[in-house]
Formats: C-alpha cells, sequence, structure tokens
C-alpha cells in the first residue's frame, strides 16, 4: 500500500478548517495540519497575482487521493484549487500502519 503527502491551498484558515475538518469526517485522510500566513504568487488569467493563502498538510492513502480531490473540489472556493499528493517513500512503520488504519 502507498501513502500520500496532501498539499492543498485554501484562500483563509476557516475554509481550510472545514476542507480538513470534512475529510476527517469522511475518513478520506488521516490527519490535516493547517499553517497561516502564506503569500502565494502566480499566473492567473493573464496576470501575476498575490494573495495571503493558507497551506493544508494531510496524510492519506494512495487508494483515497480520487476521493480527496472530488471532496476537495465540492467545498473549496476556488475555481482550480492546488490539490497536489506526494508519494511518501519513506516513514515509521507504526506511523504509516496509523494512518492505514485511520482512513479504512
Amino acid at each position: 500500500m502507498g501513502f500520500l503527502l496532501l498539499y492543498v491551498t485554501a484562500g483563509d484558515y476557516k475554509e481550510a478548517q472545514l476542507i480538513v475538518d470534512t475529510l476527517l469526517e469522511k475518513k478520506l485522510i488521516a490527519c490535516g495540519n493547517i499553517v497561516e500566513n502564506m503569500k502565494a504568487l502566480y499566473w492567473w488569467e493573464n496576470a501575476i497575482q498575490r494573495d495571503d493563502e493558507v497551506i493544508i498538510i494531510a496524510k492519506t492513502s494512495r487508494k483515497k487521493f480520487k476521493s480527496v480531490e472530488s471532496c476537495v473540489k465540492e467545498i473549496h472556493s476556488y475555481d482550480c484549487p492546488c490539490i497536489i499528493g506526494l508519494p511518501i517513500v519513506e516513514g515509521s512503520q507504526e506511523y504509516l500502519e496509523w494512518i492505514d488504519a485511520s482512513v479504512s
């Protein structure tokens, strides 16, 4: 079984909290961390944008990614939210087992 570290951005803390709470309630992630005060600079609609954002870092199994993506898109305020799954190459066996048990 493979595991993912998810990187998701949100417009503010309230939205990030809603996303994490929803993913936890649906057992799509084992845990989520919310990091505030990020500055995002990016191309959108042919112009460079500058915004405050919040980062969500979450842990899940690979098999849950499509469900996570669908769930986040349903509740996210962005037209094109950042939802990235990075493979966890190494991790403590106990922690990986906890992730697996938490999303099963």
